[in-house]
């Protein structure tokens, strides 16, 4: 993409500083999905509010031209994406962040550095909301949305092998954020996205950064309570291992259902029971290999934590036992084996939501925020 055309030239942003980001990140473009473009706003039909985050808001909008594919030679002109796709448009992620700042150009830099490897939702572009001035990053739009939002939909038809299935694609995605020196820090089911039922991207990499150099900044802790990591809590700083922690509430989310802590107050008490070793419950029957792997995740110490790398490849073999019904392996044995058990109890867990709804508590907040001070635990 750097060394085609003059249109990228054709158009500024109204701020210097944006403009100057985007040229760069095209000089340094050699395919596609490295490469971003400033957008004019009058571009998206439709938008249409989503959800709100931790740091921002998410809506959804019909772009008619699409991001660019490729440089047609012949032609002299970039193909688009909407040019190929079904309904002659396409659905982009409209993500507005409520403070411009270096974060902002640092989330784009992270997701396109992990769109590489296919762990991070594509980003095309940066456009300008007209209303409120706001600077808006341009996304692919994830058809099943977040990871909680597909188990509230789908949670009841997910067997074993669906589920060993996402949690590998999830570990994979976080192994490459910690290859390249990273933490997230931000890690929940919220900023999972699903393209489908199985394959998953990790999002908003704006807390993201390095393991080296990462004090907890003025002793403020932003994220989700229930997914953070006891240590951090205490004021700690951000690990692989923190990360690890919360990969492993994940899988407790993805095995049985249920959001962390859903039905408790989210305060200062809980934060204080999670210091004093409370963990999400397992509300029903799992493999022991699995509940293993999640009790390891959760340790309270750092040390007896697998790492990412681990996990990934502990999940994938699990995964293709599971889906070869390999008789030979442990895995598959005790799957099969729970799954005896609840026939035999006639034991129904599957989840009634719109009740996980009326009994989730009022307090249970599931978007990043700032969460209280690390020394109310230092008296």
């Amino acid at each position: 993409p750097n060394g085609h055309g003059n249109e990228w030239k054709n158009w500024t942003s109204g701020s210097d500083e944006v403009d100057e980001f985007i040229h760069e990140i095209q000089r340094n473009a050699n395919e596609s999905r490295e490469f971003i473009e400033w957008i004019p706003y009058d571009k998206f039909k439709n938008v249409e509010y989503v959800a709100r985050g931790g740091f921002g808001s998410v809506s959804k909008a019909v772009w008619t031209e699409g991001y660019v594919k490729w440089w047609d030679c012949k032609r002299k002109i970039w193909k688009r994406s909407g040019e190929d796709s079904w309904d002659g448009y396409e659905v982009a992620c409209l993500k507005s962040l409520d403070h411009f700042s270096k974060e902002f150009f640092q989330e784009i830099k992270n997701q396109l550095k992990f769109r590489k490897s296919n762990n991070a939702i594509a980003v095309y572009g940066i456009t300008k909301n007209p209303e409120g001035g706001d600077f808006v990053m341009v996304m692919q739009y994830a058809e099943k949305g977040s990871l909680r939002s597909m188990l509230n939909e789908n949670y009841n038809k997910l067997n074993w092998k669906k589920k060993l299935d996402i949690l590998r694609f999830i570990a994979s995605g976080l192994s490459e954020i910690h290859k390249e020196g990273l933490v997230h820090k931000d890690f929940h089911s919220g900023n999972i996205m699903m393209a489908d039922e199985s394959a998953s991207y990790i999002t908003d990499f704006g807390l993201c950064k390095p393991i080296i150099s990462n004090p907890t900044r003025d002793n403020k802790i932003f994220g989700v309570l229930p997914y953070v990591a006891p240590e951090v809590l205490r004021g700690k700083d951000y690990t692989s291992e923190s990360d690890v922690y919360s990969f492993g509430v994940i899988m407790t989310e993805v095995f049985t259902g249920y959001p962390p802590y859903h039905d408790v107050s989210n305060d200062v008490h809980l934060m204080l029971s999670i210091c004093n070793g409370l963990r999400p419950r397992i509300r029903r029957p799992v493999p022991r290999l699995l509940l293993d792997l999640i009790h390891r995740c959760l340790d309270e110490k750092l040390e007896n934590r697998p790492s990412s790398s681990e996990l990934t490849r502990t999940l994938k073999r699990y995964y293709v036992d599971v889906n070869l019904e390999n008789e030979e392996s442990e895995i598959y044995r005790q799957v099969i084996s729970i799954e005896e058990d609840i026939a035999r109890s006639q034991q129904d867990y599957s989840i009634d939501f719109s009740q996980l709804n009326s009994d989730t508590h009022s307090t249970a907040v599931y978007t990043s925020r700032l969460l209280p001070r690390p020394d109310l635990f230092s008296a």
